[in-house]
């Protein structure tokens, strides 16, 4: 099959039909090769054309001039951008290669944000020296499935083809392109993989060893998917409830094995927007044998904010914890309760829980130390030995009658002795979810 119809095959697979696909062209020998391939395609798609002067190469104004001619020589919208690579690294302490991806990446992302396609150049090269190059960096199975054929609005389609082809192709048609210096450099880390790692291991295992590993990093790929897809799965199936910023859930799941718990923490990361530095599988380890073994109600710190707390059946991974205040009530009330805990309706009649009222002051608060939930026995004692785990004694508010309290949205009606009044409450929200986890604890409201 001719390379024109191998690339059209692999094309057809990104289903592109009405969308507007804006090929990133820096003017090397594979993103030329891009274009002009898409270009020569039977498209049902708007071509456009894109090329960033990242301010690092003197050559940079020759580059965008030759791309320029391209495009203008196949009839296709070019936008230049301009960015000052150097400059952002020295602000954020990169090195260039980071800095150029991390602003490169900015862009794209302001192009598939309005609905457009960004198709990127990256080879079968580039896959084969992004697996060595995580692989010795230590990045786990994702780094090691090389670099996604897709993944959002940006797509790669000659990921199937080599650099050596596609230059050969080029050359066949007459067409040239740019060659970018900084590629022999060796000071950059995948310059030296590139020349380097990659040509001693042809020497020591064959020449047939990249295609091997470009085939290990689709296994990878695809064994990578199969794992996002359960670990998915398994965040659904544990988590329990969330409110505010606490997340709930079945610590005997959460727990049931170290990679799931990772994965488990991996995507709490992602709920709350916190960044990934600093966490990886070690840390992970650590905590999973943290959390499966320590004294109930210890908590640990994760990371970006993050902490973690197990207690009996229920795991919690929060960032801050809601202040407790104390507001009084007046009847009829129906309104929502702090931190994202839900809404409660109390009135003299209606619909709902009886609860029994001596006509003392309501208020919503958390139990405070030296609060009696009778004669004999300490409210924080009680909550505690109903099964409610120290967290939630510290942050769910409880409905009081002056000093007594008459209402978990946990546990339910705190006491069953008649008063002078009934209240009818009714509570919808969160933490109801948690009352049935724990429905083994204490009765059903």
């Amino acid at each position: 099959m001719s390379l024109y119809n191998r690339f059209f095959e692999k094309l057809s697979r990104f289903e592109l039909t009405g969308k507007a696909v804006r090929v990133a062209v820096s003017g090397g020998a594979d993103s030329v090769a891009l274009l002009r391939l898409m270009a020569a395609s039977e498209r049902d798609f708007e071509l456009f054309a894109l090329h960033i002067v990242h301010g690092i190469r003197p050559e940079g104004e020759a580059d965008a001039a030759f791309v320029r001619e391209l495009c203008e020589e196949l009839g296709i919208e070019l936008e230049l951008r301009f960015l000052d690579v150097p400059r952002f690294a020295r602000e954020h302490g990169l090195g260039i290669e980071e800095a150029a991806r991390e602003l490169r990446y900015g862009v794209f992302d302001e192009y598939t944000r309005r609905g457009e396609i960004v198709a990127t150049a990256h080879t079968a090269g580039d896959v084969v020296e992004t697996l060595l190059f995580n692989l010795a960096r230590g990045s786990g199975p994702r780094g090691l499935a090389g670099v996604p054929r897709r993944r959002g609005n940006i797509i790669r389609p000659l990921l199937d083809f080599w650099r050596k082809e596609l230059q050969e192709w080029l050359k066949s048609g007459g067409h040239g392109w740019r060659e970018d210096e900084s590629n022999l450099d060796l000071r950059f880390s995948r310059n030296r993989v590139r020349w380097m790692m990659i040509p001693e291991m042809k020497r020591v295992f064959g020449s047939g060893v990249t295609e091997r590993l470009r085939r290990e990093a689709d296994i990878f790929a695809a064994s990578s998917e199969f794992m996002d897809n359960a670990a998915q799965r398994l965040f659904e199936e544990a988590e329990i409830t969330a409110f505010g910023d606490i997340l709930v859930f079945d610590s005997s799941r959460a727990l049931a094995t170290r990679w799931g718990f990772g994965e488990i923490l991996r995507r709490c990361f992602e709920r709350f927007g916190a960044p990934l530095s600093g966490f990886d599988f070690g840390t992970a380890m650590h905590l999973h044998e943290l959390a499966r073994t320590s004294r109930k109600g210890r908590r640990y710190p994760v990371g970006a904010g993050l902490h973690i707390e197990v207690d009996g059946k229920l795991l919690f991974v929060f960032t801050e914890l809601p202040k407790p205040r104390e507001v009084a009530l007046d009847l009829p009330f129906d309104g929502e309760l702090p931190g994202g805990m839900g809404r409660m309706t109390i009135s003299v009649e209606g619909e709902g829980v009886r609860i029994p009222f001596d006509g003392g002051p309501l208020s919503l608060r958390p139990a405070r130390a030296g609060d009696r939930f009778d004669t004999n026995r300490k409210l924080r004692r009680y909550l505690a030995k109903k099964g409610v785990p120290r967290l939630l004694r510290d942050v769910v508010p409880l409905l009081f009658s002056g000093e007594r309290p008459i209402y978990s949205p946990i546990i339910g009606k705190l006491n069953s002795e008649a008063g002078l009044f009934n209240l009818s409450l009714r509570y919808e929200g969160p933490l109801s979810k948690i009352e049935i986890a724990k429905s083994n604890h204490h009765s059903r409201r």
